[in-house]
């Protein structure tokens, strides 16, 4: 059997013997609740050795492409199904709320330092760029109040008022004289529509 025959061979093999043993009970016997992608996939792994060896008793194959491509087949669909279980969608979308409102913060507050530098420095210069700042502080409100909301009320009501306010903000949009207002509402109608595309997806 050549190398390539092998890999085919251990792919079909993995894939047919994960196919029909993992299903969400095994899953959650299995693999530890929390677990990352990456462990994940090292249980997946480690599970598919004793079959990969009697896979390859059975065909009288001996190599080490065949191993790797059955393991290799078997974690791809461990992993798949992971996530597909409704308790970890819940853990990812948490997550991912999680991480975006630490990257908004972290982001917002170097540019909000990077405006109050340059405006020490020379104010005309810096209302210049001043955009960068507005959209900053919007991006900043908004992750500062959708944490909030998720602390006290949980992630899908913050989600649903982000939605709300993205969607009002877009069909009734500020009409002030000063044009500030109207940009700076119009950033934060922004921000709060990117965070439901992030975390949903949409």
């Amino acid at each position: 059997m050549t190398k390539n025959e092998a890999i085919e061979a251990g792919k079909e093999a993995g894939t047919k013997q994960a196919e029909a043993m993992v299903n969400a009970e095994w899953l959650r016997a299995k693999v530890p609740a929390g677990a990352s992608g990456i462990a994940v996939r090292d249980v997946a792994v480690a599970e598919a050795g004793p079959y990969a060896s009697m896979a390859s008793a059975e065909r009288k194959v001996r190599s080490t492409p065949f191993f790797d491509a059955y393991a290799k087949a078997f974690a791809a669909i461990v992993v798949a199904r992971w996530n597909e279980l409704p308790e970890v969608k819940v853990e990812q979308r948490v997550r991912s709320f999680e991480w975006r409102v630490e990257s908004a913060l972290t982001s917002a507050q170097a540019d909000l330092d990077k405006f109050s530098k340059n405006f020490s420095e020379d104010p005309a210069y810096a209302f210049e760029w001043a955009d960068s700042a507005m959209k900053a502080a919007a991006s900043r409100k908004v992750a500062l109040h959708l944490q909030a909301i998720a602390k006290e009320h949980g992630l899908d009501e913050a989600l649903n008022f982000a939605h709300q306010q993205a969607l009002r903000g877009a069909r009734y949009p500020s009409h002030s004289t000063s044009a500030t207002t109207n940009e700076m509402a119009a950033y934060v109608t922004a921000a709060y529509a990117e965070f439901v595309e992030f975390v949903e997806g949409k």
